[in-house]
């Protein structure tokens, strides 16, 4: 597939770096105090399961 100037390796490439910078934004803004001392991430990982069973 020869859409533009970059192979399938390198579209994987700019997949995987745009994931990255995705999820340090994401990291960023999250309420870690919430996260690590009131367990807010265990809560909404458990919620999460338990509407998928």
């Amino acid at each position: 597939m020869d859409t533009i100037w970059l192979g399938g390796a390198e579209w994987l490439a700019v997949l995987r770096i745009g994931l990255g910078l995705w999820w340090l934004e994401s990291w960023r803004h999250k309420d870690k105090k919430g996260w690590f001392e009131r367990g807010t991430g265990i809560a909404w990982a458990a919620d999460v399961a338990g509407k998928h069973r």
